[in-house]
């Protein structure tokens, strides 16, 4: 289901910010790992027994948000080492509307 749900997601062109990080954010939550992306999940300490499951869980939403960008806002991201300061990036960047990117939404 959630293979399906993740293809109608275009990919983050920077003005389709306000609709993308919604279904970005139903997609990670329809995954379980919203927690891990918003930052509510913080890595467990060193020797944690859930320590490798919070990474596995959020490299794969590192992954994911690289592969629902563009390729030049990927490369953007790529020296962000948790899938929560990617999007903090991403919404730092793109989050606060102009008068062009409400235009460009709504088109």
């Amino acid at each position: 289901m959630s293979d399906r749900l993740g293809k109608q997601i275009p990919k983050l062109s920077g003005l389709n910010y306000a609709s993308w990080s919604v279904l970005m954010k139903a997609y990670f939550q329809t995954l379980g790992v919203w927690p891990v992306v918003n930052g509510d999940l913080a890595c467990p300490a060193a020797g944690d027994a859930q320590e490798a499951a919070w990474i596995t869980s959020d490299a794969c939403c590192q992954g994911i948000l690289t592969l629902y960008c563009d390729p030049m806002i990927a490369m953007s991201i790529e020296s962000k080492n948790t899938a929560k300061l990617k999007w903090d990036d991403l919404k730092a960047k793109y989050g606060e509307p102009s008068a062009m990117t409400t235009f460009m939404e709504f088109q």
